[in-house]
């Protein structure tokens, strides 16, 4: 069975093929490392159909469309100020995980 499947998913379509390789393939002409950017390539298709292009520039990741211009040390200072500390005796996440799995 393991000789049919391989003979029937043999052959693949030029969309799939990595480039250089004709119109069509034969998986067995392949290296492995030709095999792996095939697959890399027919993900990343999939995902961007799914997920739309996530090529994001410097603009977007800035909310008002300025980049931040705080110190390294400004950043580190605003960290640990955000920084929350629960309370002497709370119960760690890792205990409140198995709570909530054992629930």
């Amino acid at each position: 069975m393991e000789k049919n499947l391989a003979e029937t998913h043999q052959k693949l379509w030029a969309e799939s093929s990595p480039k250089g390789m004709g119109s069509m393939v034969t998986i067995r002409k392949m290296t492995l490392e030709q095999l792996r950017q095939m697959i890399d390539e027919r993900i990343d298709e999939r995902l961007a159909v799914m997920l739309g292009r996530l090529d994001v520039g410097e603009e977007g990741l800035f909310e008002d469309g300025e980049p931040d211009v705080r110190s390294w040390e400004q950043v580190k200072q605003d960290i640990e100020r955000d920084r929350w500390t629960p309370p002497p005796g709370a119960k760690s996440s890792l205990e409140l995980l198995r709570e909530d799995r054992d629930a």
